[in-house]
């Protein structure tokens, strides 16, 4: 990892009739628009679609890291991150994420470390630890 502070940079653009553009340096532009909750017009990333993204990805990211250090031997993860958006005191706001995981083992692992290693990834998770919502975790580990 390279030194802190990092820096991210995103370009968001927008007109009255049009999609929000949103460009990253060399990455593909991707077209954001308010979701169909919000009377958008649905099918495009929108702002909390983004967002679940992130929080989805940089968990699973986080988890890689301490698993390849521990050594766990696993063969797949995946991570389907739910969020409730709510008022509270006036102001919209998400107020709980759940992250309902499935990993799988190969059979020579043990799964109370790789529970630990899921929780551990999530008190580690720089988008989590940015948040101010309650983040849930639901594991589930087969060995296979």
């Amino acid at each position: 990892m390279q030194p802190l502070p990092h820096y991210y940079h995103v370009q968001s653009h927008a007109s009255p009739s049009n999609y929000l553009r949103v460009k990253s340096h060399s990455l593909p532009d991707l077209n954001v628009a308010s979701p169909l909750e919000f009377d958008g017009p649905g099918g495009q990333w929108s702002p909390a679609t983004l967002l679940m993204s992130s929080l989805s990805s940089s968990y699973l990211i986080s988890f890689k890291t301490l698993a390849r250090h521990a050594q766990l031997d696993w063969v797949e993860i995946d991570c389907v991150s739910n969020g409730l958006l709510d008022r509270v005191e006036k102001i919209t706001q998400f107020v709980t994420i759940k992250h309902n995981i499935t990993l799988k083992l190969n059979s020579k692992s043990s799964a109370e470390e790789a529970l630990m290693l899921l929780h551990k990834a999530e008190e580690i998770c720089l988008i989590s630890n940015s948040m101010k919502c309650e983040i849930i975790l639901d594991c589930n580990i087969s060995i296979v």
